[in-house]
């Protein structure tokens, strides 16, 4: 399996494609998290303020 992922060579063009890739990866679940929080504490927020009787 890894000599099918790998090849039998070592090409520095593959080093910098992994990196590009793991970089993308790195930024979209980033990203993701990122939005998940806002998205959490803006419901938490609105969820006090209707508890506190005002409108949203």
């Amino acid at each position: 399996m890894g000599k099918l992922v790998l090849e039998s060579g070592f090409l520095w063009s593959d080093l910098v494609c992994y990196s590009i890739g793991a970089a993308i990866g790195l930024l979209l679940e980033s990203s993701v998290w990122v939005n998940s929080r806002v998205m959490h504490t803006r419901r938490n927020t609105e969820k006090h303020l209707m508890k506190k009787g005002k409108d949203v």
